[in-house]
């Protein structure tokens, strides 16, 4: 024994001895690697039991929607484009109202139509046309047309009234019945209304009036002034009287036919004279002292001018005031140089003047207290 190790040795061979040594190192590892085999087979018995670890699936993946498929023959539909003001598809409207043109005056509005055009080039595009009526200018203005119209003062109160049109440029004159408008007198008989008659004694006398309608002056101014101070002209007098015309209605009022009648301003003493010189003479009394057929307040007449024609433009919000300060700056081109000759033939004048609504405000005040409208 060496070392606490046994050997044993058969029959004195010292060979066996080493051989039995070596047997049992062998057995020995054979034992550790069953040992491991038993290990590694039961782990892989519990992993399979425990299910192990599964391997993740692969991601499932969404099919992307397929698009409709679009024919080749169908065309897609046109996108209109918006139509703008002042092009040549929607020009603006410079109309005049004249009832019947003469042949000078269709010339003048070819004439006009081509100077505009020249003017104005790419800037802005105008149409020149015409009006019957003035009932068909206020229809066109307060209807939604981006126009410019030339009319009588009176539509244009109705038309601001209505839809707020604004004036432009009015007319000027150089004749003795005024620069601005024309204004008319009432002539009286002085020995039957004496030396300070007014238009409230015309109540319930008879009235003469120049036939016709072409001038207001024959009936629509005299019954403005009438219905301002509260008497209607028609069933408020006594009776109308209808003479041809303004000397034959100073005859009238002098042999006592009417007591009143409405004459143009500042025209008594022609008149006067003219009848004086007639075959045969009316002899009428002119005496400062004691005229018999005089001016009624004169130099204090509580109705004003009525202004002459002016141009008006629809309302802001209608046609921009940019575009109808291009059309009035190429009219004063046109007068500037001379050449207005065409302009002149569609709106007589001496001169045209800018205008506001207050230029009006007197006209518009004594309308306002005849109750005055359109259709009265």
């Amino acid at each position: 024994m060496s070392g606490g190790r046994t050997c044993y040795s058969i029959s004195g061979n010292p060979s066996l001895s080493l051989y039995k040594q070596e047997g049992s190192v062998i057995n020995r590892n054979v034992r550790h690697l069953v040992a491991l085999f038993s290990i590694g087979l039961i782990l892989s018995i519990v992993l399979v039991a425990c299910g192990g670890e599964k391997e993740a699936p692969p991601p499932t993946r969404t099919p992307l929607p397929q698009p409709t498929p679009t024919p080749r023959s169908t065309p897609l539909p046109e996108v209109e484009l918006p139509i703008i003001l002042g092009s040549p598809d929607k020009p603006i409207d410079l109309f005049f109202v004249i009832a019947s043109a003469e042949s000078s005056q269709e010339t003048a509005l070819e004439t006009l139509q081509t100077q505009l055009t020249d003017q104005l080039g790419e800037d802005l595009a105008v149409k020149v046309d015409l009006l019957a009526t003035p009932r068909e200018a206020l229809d066109t203005i307060c209807n939604g047309e981006p126009a410019l119209i030339w009319v009588d003062a009176f539509t244009y109160i109705a038309a601001e009234r209505a839809c707020g049109a604004t004036p432009l440029l009015g007319v000027r004159q150089t004749q003795r019945v005024g620069a601005n408008g024309v204004s008319f007198d009432f002539v009286y008989d002085r020995r039957v209304l004496g030396n300070a008659a007014t238009p409230e004694m015309l109540a319930n006398r008879k009235i003469c009036r120049i036939e016709g309608d072409d001038s207001p002056i024959n009936w629509v101014y005299p019954s403005l002034a009438l219905r301002a101070v509260g008497v209607d002209p028609v069933s408020g007098v006594q009776a109308i009287v209808t003479v041809a015309d303004a000397q034959e209605l100073v005859q009238a009022v002098f042999e006592e036919k009417c007591v009143a009648g409405a004459i143009a301003n500042n025209q008594l003493d022609t008149l006067v004279r003219r009848l004086q010189n007639a075959t045969p003479a009316v002899r009428i009394n002119e005496r400062t002292d004691a005229p018999d057929v005089m001016v009624m307040q004169e130099g204090k007449e509580p109705w004003p001018d009525v202004p002459y024609s002016v141009l008006i433009a629809a309302p802001d919000f209608v046609l921009p005031p940019t575009f109808s300060d291009l059309v009035v700056a190429a009219l004063q081109e046109l007068i500037d140089t001379k050449e207005d000759d065409a302009l002149k033939a569609l709106v007589p004048n001496a001169e045209l003047v800018a205008r506001t609504a207050n230029n009006y405000a007197d006209f518009r005040a004594w309308l306002e207290a005849a109750r005055w409208g359109m259709d009265n």
